[in-house]
């Protein structure tokens, strides 16, 4: 884990209040990409507080919060449950699931940059969000949590070595893992293609459920 500053230098921007599209990302691709540096911090508001993201997280927040709303929660309450985010960024979803009622988020993702942004936002917010700097494996589904999302593209084939799941909200991409899930745990196809990308092409990114 990095060591967290109490002041990081960043752009302010009202994401409700600002629309950052494809020339957003293209400048993303061009000047940003794999350049770690905190000069590359954006604030944003989110849920109401302000959240410190690098750039493609904040496009992605601002383009998908709908989303999150429609197809990222259980159909049981999550107040005072424990939340599994496997590939929580850094820590927007984490954020929503707080905001939703959960006691506590247990937050798993892997990129340096924002790790570091979400020990940032925990530090100065005071969140019960729990992160694990690490790859997710199988050993992070324990009797303490009560639901899961999971997002990591690729990664979730890792899930089909497990016996059961939690109730779950899974990103799925290809045809024959998303076979795979729904004849294994008997998922739910609860939001199929086409979807528009950043880049504005579309995806094959489905999103399961077994949560009935």
């Amino acid at each position: 884990m990095p060591r967290i500053s109490r002041s990081l230098p960043y752009v302010m921007f009202d994401v409700d209040k600002c629309e950052l599209g494809i020339e957003s990302y293209l400048y993303y691709l061009r000047h940003l990409k794999g350049k770690h540096s905190k000069d590359r911090t954006y604030c944003i508001k989110l849920f109401g507080q302000k959240w410190t993201m690098p750039l493609l997280y904040a496009i992605m927040a601002q383009r998908e919060q709908e989303q999150w709303e429609k197809y990222y929660l259980p159909n049981f309450s999550l107040e005072g449950k424990t939340v599994l985010d496997v590939g929580a960024g850094a820590g927007e979803t984490a954020l929503f699931y707080l905001k939703h009622g959960a006691k506590k988020v247990i937050a798993i993702e892997i990129n340096p940059f924002a790790i570091h942004c979400l020990a940032f936002n925990v530090m100065i917010k005071k969140l019960n969000i729990e992160i694990s700097p690490v790859p997710f494996k199988l050993e992070h589904i324990t009797e303490e949590v009560d639901f899961m999302k999971c997002d990591i593209e690729g990664g979730e084939k890792i899930l089909l070595n497990s016996d059961k799941l939690p109730p779950s909200i899974i990103e799925v991409n290809g045809k024959e893992l998303i076979t795979q899930f729904v004849e294994k745990f008997d998922m739910k196809d609860i939001r199929q293609p086409p979807r528009l990308s950043l880049m504005g092409m579309l995806t094959n990114i489905h999103i399961l459920s077994n949560c009935s």
